[in-house]
């Protein structure tokens, strides 16, 4: 692990150009491995980037501005440490002009798996990077801010001046985009494309493409459709589409299989791995003719959820055209264990008529009240102060579906 000194002095040694090979290699590989020192980096190469801009430039006018900024780089990079951020007395010696939008800061190294393409050739820091060249290593974007590539990505460089370009063909990049006057940065792989102005996000390649955006905005596209994904949100892309997932008030207690009615004749619930947000998911099987149709999870106490305006369910759709309930128990007393409930029930359904992951969010104002509840049910409308627990419903069977992650959204 790189101390915070070793990597200030590997990151100034290289952004004044006098970082050797090794040296290089050892900084690429502590960016790669901790996310703090990737936008350490980047604030840091920000500060360059605008210190470049005020060398070209006079006036007190645009001193100051440029002033404010590395206080703002330096305040940014000290909030994802939790050691101070130390000056370096170093003097600086300026990088070549950008030529094509993205230029190599660590050497190109031998990323490509034995078997496959040589690797390309050694990039020295300062060389512009023309379109159409492999990539890897840690990557300067011009305008402000920096790529990080994990090892065993292929990608290479394209677009033009103000609009660099990332083309990602497999692995995983992160990026830090500064702000940008003119012109997008973007990053483009088999399945979509996504464009920012200024933001700090993750892309990750394999049979599908998936995008964590860790702050601003990102516009993801493909197959037509276009998502803004905003801070904590994510999006998935496959089969031509994309969809996107949103950031969530708080999760709910749902991965577990005991949380569930699993022993009912009619389903099996088991576990299926991780979904797309790194959550636990759960297959459920629901079988034709056979006992119960429905799946409940309940809790107790109830849940307070009057601080949401909705709930949110990722699930990997079948694309059976089937529709599907979702029951929300509300308010009334807690049930005793052995006895029947008196819990209020409003439902929405919905049609599992998309095929892979996606987001199902649900207002609270959608739901409608069961009209077929026991006598003494309360009838004092969907408050809930005291949510008891979900079931799921399909309205035919067989059928079979995953569900990741359940909770709770407020609207921005």
């Amino acid at each position: 692990m790189t101390d915070l000194a070793r990597l200030d002095a590997l990151i100034a040694r290289h952004l004044d150009g006098r970082a050797d090979a090794d040296e290089l290699v050892e900084l690429d590989a502590a960016l790669c491995a901790s996310p703090d020192a990737a936008r350490r980096f980047a604030a840091q190469a920000r500060i360059d980037g605008d210190l470049r801009t005020a060398s070209r430039a006079t006036g007190a006018q645009v001193v100051g501005t440029i002033t404010q900024r590395i206080a703002a780089a330096e305040r940014q990079a000290s909030r994802h440490s939790a050691r101070r951020v130390r000056t370096r007395p170093q003097p600086r010696r300026w990088l070549l002009p950008l030529a094509a939008g993205l230029v190599a800061m660590v050497g190109v190294l031998a990323w490509l798996a034995g078997g496959m393409d040589p690797a390309p050739p050694f990039v020295s820091a300062g060389r512009p990077v023309q379109p159409g060249m492999a990539l890897a290593g840690v990557v300067a974007i011009n305008g402000g801010g920096s790529i990080v590539l994990a090892a065993g990505s292929v990608a290479e460089a394209a677009g033009i001046a103000s609009s660099p370009e990332l083309r990602l063909d497999r692995g995983r990049v992160d990026c830090s985009v500064a702000p940008r006057t003119e012109g997008h940065f973007s990053v483009v792989t088999p399945h979509g494309r996504m464009e920012v102005i200024g933001t700090s996000f993750a892309v990750a390649v394999g049979e599908e493409t998936q995008l964590t955006v860790r702050e601003g905005i990102v516009e993801a596209s493909a197959g037509g459709e276009r998502h803004a994904v905003g801070p904590g949100g994510m999006a998935n892309f496959a089969g031509g589409a994309v969809r996107a997932l949103q950031p969530i008030l708080r999760p709910l207690s749902t991965a577990s299989i005991s949380n569930w009615n699993n022993n009912s004749p009619g389903i099996t619930v088991t576990a299926a791995g991780t979904g797309p947000t790194g959550a636990s998911a759960l297959c459920f099987d629901f079988r034709a003719g056979r006992g119960d149709r429905w799946a409940s999870c309940r809790w107790l106490p109830g849940l307070d959820w009057r601080d949401a305006d909705g709930l949110s369910l990722v699930l990997f759709g079948g694309g059976t055209g089937k529709r599907i309930l979702v029951e929300v128990m509300d308010d009334g007393a807690d049930r005793e264990v052995g006895g029947r409930d008196r819990y209020e029930r409003f439902a929405v359904g919905f049609d599992d008529d998309v095929v892979g992951w996606h987001e199902r969010r649900f207002p609270f104002n959608a739901f409608v009240r069961r009209d077929d509840l026991w006598p003494g049910i309360p009838n004092d409308g969907f408050g809930r102060e005291r949510v008891h627990g979900i079931s799921l419903i399909p309205s035919q069977t067989p059928l079979r579906y995953t569900v990741e992650r359940i909770g709770i959204y407020r609207s921005r």
